[in-house]
């Protein structure tokens, strides 16, 4: 049995077909520098559309296993790429008095309303890869829309909480959904909006669930790479097919397409002259 590397490991040499393979990857995160970190998946995409490898799950964990060895080796940095895993919670407290004021002064700076105030819906970006929600959050955070991942939303007490938590805030939502173009995503998609708009009409909230992407429109239009399902023989498209910065702009756009840009406007002028005010009581 070959011992699997634990840690940084230190002069490794990969063979000249990694190396090979390593460089194209450089000019990937060279190009994508902006998006960073990208998720394992998106890089396969990136290499596929590139012509450097077929689309198979032999060659997909090839990739993790390069990607691997090349981070232990520091080939590659580990803020490049995004692994999801594990989360913790660690209790806050200040150093001193003078540390709790600076923090208050950092907050007053920082000072941000909702910036969806008096819209007409509610707008949330939900996406099936969790490792995608940094990426679309910073997309979207300017109008003050969150991003979540929805992935394992097949539960019921799940589907049924949401709409609880939405129907005590909100009166109309509109999810904006990421997901994969296959059999299960779709058939995940219809269920989850079928369940929330029921569920939400419980609690007194409108929820509309809109797919975003991917969409067989976008799969045309942008040429994105499709493998036929063994079983249904429909061409399957993952969302992380999507080139980030195209993802990003159709996020953007849906976000903006859906606001009134006015409204939207006055509420920053609004912000602006609150936070100025803070700032000038605590100086």
């Amino acid at each position: 049995m070959t011992k699997r590397p634990r840690g940084f490991i230190a002069d490794w040499k990969p063979r000249p077909k990694s190396e090979s393979r390593l460089a194209v990857i450089d000019t990937i995160l060279d190009e994508q520098g902006d998006h960073l970190p990208l998720t394992i998946r998106q890089i396969f995409y990136m290499l596929i559309a590139k012509g450097e490898i077929e689309k198979t799950a032999n060659e997909y964990n090839n990739l993790i296993e390069l990607l691997g060895r090349a981070r232990r080796a520091q080939r590659i940095s580990f803020d490049a790429i995004r692994d999801d895993g594990p989360s913790e919670v660690v209790p806050s407290y200040y150093d001193s008095a003078e540390g709790f004021w600076r923090t208050v002064r950092y907050t007053a700076r920082t000072f941000r309303l909702d910036r969806q105030d008096g819209q007409d819906r509610h707008l949330i970006v939900w996406c099936e890869t969790a490792g995608m929600v940094p990426q679309l959050a910073s997309a979207v955070d300017e109008y003050g829309v969150a991003v979540r991942s929805c992935g394992g939303f097949d539960s019921l007490t799940l589907k049924h909480d949401v709409a609880k938590g939405l129907g005590e805030k909100y009166s109309d939502v509109t999810i904006l959904h990421i997901g994969d173009h296959d059999q299960s995503g779709i058939w995940m998609f219809e269920a989850l909006a079928e369940d929330l708009a029921s569920f939400g009409s419980a609690f007194g909230v409108d929820i509309d669930l809109e797919r975003i992407a991917v969409t067989p429109a976008q799969i045309e239009e942008l040429g994105l790479p499709s493998k036929p399902d063994s079983k249904s023989g429909m061409e399957t498209v993952q969302a992380e097919a999507i080139p980030p910065a195209v993802l990003r702009q159709i996020v953007r756009q849906a976000v903006t397409d859906r606001m009134d840009m006015d409204l939207y406007n006055a509420g920053l002028k609004e912000e602006e002259e609150t936070r100025n005010s803070l700032i000038e009581s605590l100086s």
